[in-house]
């Protein structure tokens, strides 16, 4: 087998963030507040039901785009993993169609390796591909968010 496939091949799936992530946008998994983030929100000193505190509103705004950042990070990862896979599968591919044009017996052994190898890739590329479907929606749901807190903003 070329030396570094089986090392390329084990592309980690895992975030590079810690702890369990939440599919959906961090602001729609709790209750939203009525009214999207309007300008003066985080420097009003309203009071009364409804009103945060100035320090409150910019705290759990900020929370809200960290969660927001660390979903999208994610997704970027999982993405990234996808593509380094496929590479790495069609240079496995590749390698596999190269040896089968100059057999020698010294390679029957790694061929084997190697189509092993292939599909173990493979099966990684369906998990990673299936991931990314499932983060698809949440993810344009939190960019929606951070568009409309953008234009509350402007």
């Amino acid at each position: 087998m070329p030396h570094g496939v089986r090392d390329a091949a084990r592309v980690s799936t895992k975030p590079s963030i810690s702890g369990p992530q939440p599919w959906g946008c961090p602001s729609l998994t709790r209750d939203p507040d009525p009214h999207l983030l309007l300008p003066g929100d985080s420097t009003s000193t309203r009071t009364g039901p409804g009103y945060g505190s100035e320090t409150t509103g910019h705290t759990e705004l900020e929370a809200e785009l960290e969660g927001i950042q660390q979903q999208l990070q994610h997704y970027q990862t999982t993405k990234q993993n996808l593509w380094s896979c496929q590479r790495q599968a069609n240079s496995l591919r590749r390698w596999l169609e190269l040896s089968q044009e100059e057999p020698s017996c010294e390679d029957l052994h790694l061929e084997e390796q190697v189509k092993t190898e292939l599909e173990e890739v493979e099966l990684q590329i369906q998990q990673l591909a299936k991931e990314l479907e499932a983060q698809r929606q949440p993810v344009g749901t939190c960019i929606a968010r951070v568009r409309a807190l953008r234009r509350a903003l402007c």
